[in-house]
């Protein structure tokens, strides 16, 4: 009975070791590299994208505006209503003031009225009188000929009812405008309020120098050639090639942002952030960096047809944007495929 019970012990015991053996042997067996972890095939080509180039730097901005202007009063008497409110804005074409209970009309014109104009009259100050006036929407574009006419003395009274006054004569008096530089002025500072006494040539108020242009601080080097805009917040106009940005009609959308002006006047040697631009974004291709190959000042690439000279227009996050002499191919050699391998 004895020499069962030892048997059977030993036949347990055995198949216990065995098992283990096994379970160990799975255990440790070699275990096949994940797929993930397998050593790919080296990439010895990339394909070329297309895409639009703008070459847009990130530049700092001085907006350089004139000296102050004063608006002269062209009468004498006693300022009876005034619209005038500091921080304001003054408009061409508008009512600024009564003297006398007079209406005084601001008006811009690229020579100042210094005179009375009647039918007959001619010269440069007619001429901007009625370029005004076209402006303004009273005249028609062909009546600029300098020569105070009919028509011009219509358009005036025109002038004068839409802002709210009786239309009066057919000539223009100087004492009833009060000449503005410019279309617009902003950051008006009163000089006189209702009650007081004025004389020909005191100033009712004062206004902020109208702003004259807005130049690059730095020019950035290796800009792509070709006709550039500048832009700044929403507003954009063009830029010359000394980085220098004049159009009237840039500026005056510039002007219009009171916040932007304000915080200039307070600090004039403050600049601000710009972009600038190509006017016109160019066809350019991105591939690797690492596949241009660059001799001396000129660079190329290899494709299946051989190299292809290239322009570096930019680069950015490991990408060169290129343009290509000649045919556009689909796909640069990159790697181990560039080895020994010169511009032609």
């Amino acid at each position: 009975m004895t020499s069962r019970r030892t048997a059977s012990l030993i036949a347990v015991t055995t198949l216990v070791v065995i098992g283990a053996a096994g379970s160990l042997g799975y255990a440790l067996r070699p275990v096949p590299e994940p797929e993930l972890l397998r050593a790919g095939s080296e990439e010895t080509s990339a394909p070329v994208v297309a895409q639009t180039f703008d070459d847009s730097r990130r530049v700092q901005v001085k907006l350089v505006s004139g000296a102050d202007q004063t608006l002269a009063i062209q009468t004498s008497g006693t300022l009876t209503a005034s619209w005038c409110r500091d921080g304001g804005e003054v408009t061409s074409g508008t009512v600024v003031a009564h003297v006398d209970e007079r209406p005084l009309i601001a008006l811009h014109t690229t020579v100042p009225l210094y005179r009375d104009l009647s039918v007959g009259d001619d010269g440069a100050d007619v001429a901007a009188l009625q370029t005004e006036l076209i402006r303004l929407g009273h005249l028609d574009a062909e009546t600029v000929d300098g020569e105070f006419g009919s028509r011009t003395g219509r358009a005036l009274q025109h002038l004068r009812v839409r802002a709210g006054v009786e239309e009066g004569e057919r000539f223009a008096e100087r004492a009833e405008f009060i000449w503005l530089p410019s279309p617009q002025l902003t950051g008006i500072a009163c000089a006189v309020k209702v009650g007081d006494a004025v004389s020909q040539g005191s100033a009712i108020a004062t206004s902020r120098g109208a702003l004259e242009r807005v130049t690059v601080q730095s020019v950035p080097d290796n800009l792509t050639p070709g006709d550039r805009t500048i832009k700044i917040g929403s507003v954009r106009g063009p830029l010359d090639a000394q980085g220098t940005a004049s159009d009237p009609a840039f500026l005056a959308q510039l002007a219009g942002d009171e916040r932007l002006i304000s915080g200039l006047a307070e600090d004039p040697g403050a600049t601000v952030t710009a972009t600038i631009a190509l006017a016109s974004p160019i066809d350019a291709y991105s591939i690797p960096a690492g596949a241009l190959i660059y001799d001396g000042d000129s660079s190329c690439v290899k494709t299946s047809a051989g190299t292809v000279k290239t322009e570096l227009l930019g680069s950015s996050l490991g990408a060169a944007v290129v343009a290509f002499e000649g045919e556009v191919p689909e796909s640069v050699a990159i790697g181990t495929a560039l080895e020994g391998v010169h511009c032609e």
